[in-house]
């Protein structure tokens, strides 16, 4: 029996040995600071969900399933996402820590959900929290996702997005750097940001040779088209470290700096002025759209922009954001502007509205119910 115990106790110890290999000695001295911090900075509690039925429905519209087909995609889903979820066992806490070191930007959220699903249109969500374990999937076209280290790291991307989402909190006494440009919503913002502080994070866990190997690959760079203005404008500038983190750079930050013009989204000049969304409406967050508490102007594609959003309702405590594009609700478009709050409040009593929108040339989905 003691030499059992002996055996297991070496195998143990290689295994950790091995994994001291990859981490650099500066992420040692970091990883004591963690340690040191940790009881002032309580982490988040993360539930991985696979039952994601309703949300898949926001996505796709068109998905019908019995009852034996909900629950195989279920087990299809949980099945694919072991070695995923044995790579969470590990190192979890370490990421949920390292990420409020590099960014800065204490967790607030007292849980995560991440949704594991079968299919996504893109490879990963902020809000929801969401990564797809089968296939990214446009129409018919169906992407195989990334694995191992690569899924780890679109993982880690997409924590890392979420934990800058904290600054949104209401009385958060780092909100007012929530105003910075570099943290609107975009590919070559608000990404590049997340990015930052998720590859510093990632730095500790995946070996240097597959981390430069994933960030040179093709994939990496079609689900991440502001990679080459990381490259080459922050990945040598911002170094991110503790006693450098992300906010402390975006504090130093100018908001008419090269930087920020650098990022700035082109103009968007295809607005469609209709009755319900005039340009004489409010654009601040004062005693707007009733309960839900945004207006929204109809584009030439369909689309509904959000004009003008109260902070203080529930379309924005949901996740709806000025800027967003409404694409569907429930899978349905709306003829107007009025129809489309009709269809939302008529479902908020009951298993919500899920608006499918785009935001920064992302796909997202957002449930608006009553609280």
């Amino acid at each position: 029996m003691k030499n059992i115990i002996a055996v297991a106790i070496f195998l143990l110890l290689t295994e950790w040995s091995r994994a001291q290999d990859f981490v650099p000695s500066d992420s040692l001295a970091d990883s004591a600071q963690t340690a040191d911090t940790a009881i002032t900075l309580p982490l988040p509690l993360v539930k991985f969900e696979t039952e994601n039925y309703f949300l898949t429905k926001a996505f796709y519209p068109d998905y019908h399933a019995d009852e034996h087909e909900v629950w195989q995609d279920i087990f299809d889903v949980e099945k694919r996402a072991v070695p995923l979820l044995e790579l969470w066992k590990i190192w979890g806490d370490s990421i949920l820590r390292d990420i409020e070191i590099y960014s800065g930007i204490p967790w607030k959220e007292p849980g995560l959900k991440i949704h594991l699903m079968k299919y996504l249109p893109v490879p990963g969500l902020y809000e929801p929290l969401a990564i797809p374990i089968v296939g990214i999937k446009q129409g018919i076209v169906i992407e195989a996702p990334p694995t191992g280290f690569h899924q780890l790291l679109e993982l880690i991307q997409c924590l890392s997005g979420r934990n800058l989402l904290q600054l949104e909190y209401p009385g958060d006494t780092l909100a007012a750097i929530n105003n910075h440009p570099l943290l609107d919503q975009g590919p070559y913002r608000f990404d590049i940001m997340a990015m930052l502080v998720a590859l510093s994070t990632a730095q500790a866990i995946i070996p240097p040779d597959t981390l430069a190997q994933i960030t040179a690959s093709a994939a990496w760079k079609r689900h991440f088209p502001g990679w080459g203005v990381y490259k080459n404008s922050f990945r040598d500038k911002w170094t991110l470290s503790p006693t450098s983190p992300l906010l402390q750079y975006l504090q130093n930050e100018p908001y008419n700096s090269g930087l920020v013009a650098l990022t700035a989204p082109p103009e968007d000049t295809s607005v469609v002025k209709t009755d319900s969304a005039k340009s004489s409406q409010p654009s601040s967050t004062s005693s707007v759209g009733g309960r839900l508490g945004f207006f929204a102007d109809r584009q030439k594609n369909g689309t509904y922009k959000v004009s003008a959003i109260d902070s203080t309702k529930l379309a924005y405590a949901c996740g709806l954001r000025l800027g967003d594009q409404i694409r569907t609700i429930n899978g349905a478009t709306a003829a107007t502007f009025s129809a489309m709050v009709g269809n939302i409040i008529d479902q908020l009593n009951g298993d919500g509205a899920y608006l499918e929108i785009s935001r920064g040339g992302e796909i997202k989905g957002i449930l608006i119910r009553a609280r």
